[in-house]
């Protein structure tokens, strides 16, 4: 894909510690920038500072589920595409 730099820009948001780390490792090795959290709280945090072309949602996260804070995310990029991933 010939996405632009910033096009290229994920927020990965997973409960466990450790998938988040994998998944972080091998997203940043194909060359895409991200921000990684293991809060919902923050994931909506960065998603007010910056633009993002997806999110990677895992589960379990505290006090939401995937699918609600993805419908949050969007209401503010309306133009980001999603993956939630279940355990």
């Amino acid at each position: 894909c010939a996405w632009e730099p910033e096009m290229r820009r994920l927020l990965l948001v997973d409960g466990n510690r450790t998938d988040c780390g994998r998944l972080a490792r091998v997203l940043s090795g194909l060359g895409y920038g991200l921000d990684v959290t293991t809060s919902a709280n923050e994931a909506r945090m960065l998603n007010e500072r910056q633009a993002y072309s997806w999110s990677v949602i895992g589960t379990p996260l505290e006090g939401v589920d995937g699918v609600e804070l993805f419908t949050e995310i969007r209401e503010r990029q309306q133009r980001i595409r999603g993956l939630l991933v279940a355990d």
